[in-house]
């Protein structure tokens, strides 16, 4: 029998593509994008190395994008975040699994910060690398 997620394949990532686990990643884009036909929508979409999928980016993802690395968006390009999925609950009142991004504590992460001179710091075990995300 197929995997319930599998029977409705997503354009953008999901919780269910983390498939439980954490994943470091890289921000690699912003932009905007029709993200549904009917009725259109518009919505910010945020795009990370090594993985096909963008994600819709929320408010509640964007404050903390926002709180980590400042108002300009430009400044979250190359910054390394943590993506998890967190219990939340749909605009109706139901409980369901969210995406979430946290500050990845492994890394030194600021303005003049790129993907080419993160410094690594110690801390807790590593996440999975980019190369090993499932979507």
């Amino acid at each position: 029998m197929p995997d319930f997620n599998d029977m409705f394949p997503s354009k953008y990532m999901k919780s269910a593509d983390l498939k439980g686990g954490e994943f470091r990643v890289c921000v690699s884009g912003i932009q905007q994008e029709q993200v549904q036909d009917s009725p259109p929508e518009q919505r910010w979409v945020i795009y990370f190395q090594s993985t096909e999928k963008g994600m819709i980016l929320n408010v509640t993802n964007g404050r903390m994008l926002a709180n980590l690395f400042g108002q300009d968006t430009d400044s979250w390009i190359g910054q390394y975040v943590v993506l998890y999925a967190a219990q939340t609950q749909t605009p109706d009142g139901k409980p369901t699994l969210g995406l979430r991004i946290r500050k990845d504590i492994t890394v030194q992460n600021s303005p003049e910060a790129t993907a080419q001179n993160i410094s690594v710091q110690e801390g807790p075990p590593s996440l999975p690398e980019e190369g090993d995300l499932p979507f």
